[in-house]
């Protein structure tokens, strides 16, 4: 059998799982410099960096549309405009995704 069929789960535990190389060779029988080789190959760094920024990224736009939310609860509120459930159910979800 081929190493490359360990390739995907390989690059998803180092990228996704932030798994150190030494962990991944051990857990998929594969060797160290096979892991290094694919991960220069298909720079595996680049994409977690891509990964960090990109999440950094959708982090900041959910803090901003929270606030926002919270902004327009707390006018209605304020202005004794009643808000729906669907609006308070949302914002309790978004509550528990900030970072």
């Amino acid at each position: 059998m081929t190493k490359m069929k360990y390739y995907k789960q390989a690059e998803t535990m180092y990228i996704e799982g932030n798994i150190p190389i030494n962990v991944i060779s051990q857990n998929l029988n594969i060797s160290r410099r096979t892991l290094f080789y694919w991960k220069k190959k298909y720079e595996w760094d680049k994409k977690c960096y891509e990964k960090k920024h990109n999440q950094e990224i959708l982090n900041q736009e959910l803090l901003e549309f929270t606030e926002k939310f919270l902004k327009k609860l707390s006018k209605d509120i304020d202005n004794h405009i009643p808000s729906s459930k669907a609006e308070v159910y949302s914002f309790l979800n978004i509550l528990k995704n900030l970072p």
